[in-house]
């Protein structure tokens, strides 16, 4: 299993040191982080999160890792999978200020939604979004994502408060089972 994807105009990838500087300017802008934490992170939330990360990655082969602009090779947001409490796959998102409205999050999250299914094996994924964060709740629309639930955040992962959250849920279409060729019709 691989963490490193490239779409037409993103490098998906995990986390490096040399990344820190960008996810500490993303996760500490008040407004790009209301939806995520309700408030910009610490440098020990930072911190956290890219152990949490590093951990994700050696037990699954997978994690929220970086976004990076291929042209560029500028960090500009986050996409990936992660384990919730729940056992589900979380799929999850951000996209840095700038660059808003311009199509990235979804091309983002395309290729952790074939892993989810193809490498994974998963059944289905969830998204948890902030009821209020049209953006978020747009891009799992678009991936084909409906309303599963409505549950306090702490539910979903240590950290995320009572506040209540949306679940959103992608559920994957089984493939056709095949029929051995000595099983008579």
């Amino acid at each position: 299993m691989t963490h490193r994807f490239r779409t037409a105009r993103l490098i998906l990838r995990a986390w490096s040191e040399e990344d820190r500087p960008a996810l500490e300017r993303m996760s500490g802008d008040a407004l790009m982080m209301r939806h995520v934490a309700g408030r910009p992170w610490t440098a020990d939330e930072v911190s956290g999160f890219l152990d949490r990360q590093r951990r994700w990655l050696d037990l699954h082969g997978t994690c929220i890792g970086a976004v990076e602009w291929a042209e560029t090779a500028e960090v500009i947001g986050v996409a990936g999978l992660q384990p919730l409490t729940t056992g589900e796959f979380e799929l999850a998102w951000w996209t840095w200020r700038p660059w808003w409205g311009r199509g990235i999050a979804p091309e983002a999250i395309a290729p952790y939604v074939v892993q989810a299914r193809e490498e994974l094996g998963l059944d289905h994924c969830v998204a948890v979004i902030a009821p209020g964060n049209a953006a978020s709740i747009a891009v799992a629309r678009k991936l084909g994502m409906e309303l599963d639930r409505e549950v306090p955040g702490e539910t979903t992962r240590p950290g995320r408060g009572q506040a209540l959250v949306h679940v959103y849920r992608l559920d994957f279409e089984k493939p056709a089972r095949r029929r051995r060729r000595d099983m008579p019709e």
